[in-house]
């Protein structure tokens, strides 16, 4: 409003300006008769047309720029989605001590991971874990490896022969994939529960950690992206509190609006709990002891919600926003919102989720990630993951 009454002001003084100095050539001579004149009615403003003169005396072009470049930020406020012009994003340090207090407590139920799925996340162990490491570790938990053996010959993988060993799941499904399975059983087993209908919710979180995680290794090393296991993994982790929320609200309630898209759920949360599922999975992962390189990280593919690109395009901000966009990718074909591959077009999706995430997709190297999504070969992959998780949906209905 501020910015059309100076507009408005500006386009006024140069009218005035302009017709003065007309009226002034026009002024008759002193020593000429007067001129009675006839005094036409007003007319009404909204029919008075303005023009402004290209010639010198009208708006110079400095001042023409600078509204012009006012007129497109105001434009651009108008653009932002009405949801998230109301939305604040709540973290960590809005919790007051007390309330930060309640909710570890009422979390102190979750079942602590063990000390093997902590190293699991560890960066050093990210960073150079081999295939006889991790088989050695998984192997120790006999838990663990059963659960994963028995994922990779779930209906999810539709194999035609049966996988018998952790060592073979890796050869045959690759370290990072098996890894980050082991890593979501690890949740699944500390909000463990003998509700059909948890269980089944467990089922979708774990369906779609694992389709993100495999978009980000398929997609990771397409971008440039060098650390593809930590994006991996913190991409899963961006799902831990999810798994969390049915211990703090009444299940039904958290089953209910995790499809309701992240924007429409969190704002869910903030309302009844006074926080959101990002900030219980940060206080977990802090309970856990986990680095806090990990946490932050988790921290900031969430905040991408609310958060536009500014400034350069880093290594690390390109890894975050690729982990981001697969977490909603996968999100959409483990609710089977997204039935093909040619459904997903982040630069174009309507949802809100979606809008400050097409700022990352304008920089380079994500620019390139839409034409990388419409590659036959990487097509092919996502049919083949929506398939898994349409067996999976099936088998639980079953």
């Amino acid at each position: 409003m501020e910015l059309l009454i100076v507009l408005l002001a500006v386009v006024g003084l140069a009218v005035f300006w302009w017709a003065r100095g007309n009226a002034s050539a026009r002024r008759p001579s002193r020593a000429a008769a007067p001129v009675r004149r006839t005094v036409a009615p007003p007319v009404p403003p909204a029919a008075r047309p303005v023009t402004v003169p290209a010639e010198p005396g009208g708006p110079i072009p400095a001042i023409a720029a600078i509204l012009e470049a006012g007129a497109r930020s105001e434009l651009d406020e108008a653009v932002l989605p009405e949801l998230l012009q109301d939305f604040t994003l709540l973290t960590v340090d809005d919790l007051e001590p007390q309330r930060r207090n309640e909710l570890v407590g009422q979390l102190s139920t979750v079942a602590l991971p063990p000390r093997s799925a902590q190293q699991l996340m560890s960066p050093d162990f990210l960073a150079d874990a081999d295939t006889r490491k991790f088989t050695e570790l998984v192997t120790h938990e006999p838990l663990l490896s059963g659960k994963v053996i028995g994922r990779v010959n779930s209906a999810f993988y539709g194999l035609s022969s049966p996988i018998v060993s952790v060592s073979h799941a890796v050869t045959y499904l690759g370290l990072n994939a098996v890894r980050n399975m082991a890593l979501q059983f690890t949740l699944e087993q500390a909000f463990a529960s003998d509700d059909p209908e948890l269980q089944a919710f467990h089922a979708r979180l774990f369906d779609a950690g694992t389709i993100a995680a495999e978009l980000c290794a398929l997609l990771g090393p397409k971008l440039g992206v060098r650390d593809v296991g930590a994006a991996s993994t913190q991409t899963v982790l961006t799902f831990l509190g999810d798994f969390a929320m049915p211990s703090l609200l009444p299940p039904r309630v958290a089953i209910d609006q995790w499809p309701l898209g992240l924007l429409d759920r969190t704002a869910n949360e903030q309302f009844t709990l006074g926080t959101n599922a990002a900030v219980i999975g940060a206080l977990l992962m802090a309970e856990w002891g986990l680095p806090p390189a990990i946490s932050d990280d988790v921290r900031d593919i969430n905040r991408l919600l609310v958060t536009p690109a500014e400034g350069e395009m880093t290594p690390r901000k390109t890894r975050l926003a690729l982990s981001y966009t697969c977490a909603r990718i996968a999100e959409g074909i483990a609710l089977g919102r997204i039935r093909d591959a040619g459904q997903i077009d982040p630069t174009n999706d309507a949802q809100v989720e979606f809008f400050h995430l097409r700022s990352y997709l304008a920089i380079p190297p994500l620019v390139r990630l839409p034409n990388l999504l419409a590659e036959t070969g990487v097509r092919l992959a996502i049919a083949r993951m929506i398939a898994a998780s349409q067996r999976s949906r099936e088998e639980a209905a079953s």
